[in-house]
């Protein structure tokens, strides 16, 4: 072997270790700098609803298209007490029905309870009922009576 052609492989080894040692401190700068911002709080923590309440919205009364707006209203509805889902509308089976009222799906009425104190309506108006083959895991259903205007949430067009 030359000299030269030996000078050329001791170069090409020389340029791949210093090429390799700036690569590993290159990475090792970037995890310490991920770990310094996820332990100085840059990353967020979010609150999270005590209730999560997935919706079925029923029109049960004589204007069409009021579930459709009472969903557009409570969709993603979210405070620290409650986060609704809707997972549908739909026509409830009577028509003219006087007052809205809340069907709570879940033996624990607790979540359809707050829902109808947002809503303006009597806790009288929340029943439990369950549901056969809920396979959309509907936990209440809200059907919109006559009262519908009394009762849509005001304080949900607001959301978070």
């Amino acid at each position: 072997m030359s000299a030269q052609s030996l000078k050329k492989r001791l170069d090409f080894k020389l340029l791949a270790s210093l090429g390799l040692a700036l690569v590993f401190i290159i990475t090792v700068a970037l995890v310490m700098s991920m770990a310094v911002k996820v332990t100085r709080g840059v990353s967020r923590t979010e609150e999270t609803p005590k209730r999560v309440m997935r919706l079925e919205i029923l029109n049960g009364c004589s204007r069409s298209g009021i579930a459709g707006e009472a969903a557009g209203i409570l969709s993603d509805f979210k405070d620290s007490e409650l986060e609704i889902i809707v997972i549908g509308t739909g026509d409830f089976d009577l028509r003219k029905v006087s007052r809205t009222f809340v069907v709570s799906r879940n033996k624990d009425k607790s979540a359809a309870e707050y829902l109808a104190r947002l809503m303006g309506i009597e806790s009288s108006e929340v029943t439990y009922k369950h549901l056969e083959n809920n396979y959309r895991q509907v936990s209440a259903t809200l059907v919109l009576g006559e009262d519908y205007v009394a009762t849509m949430l005001p304080q949900a067009s607001d959301k978070e």
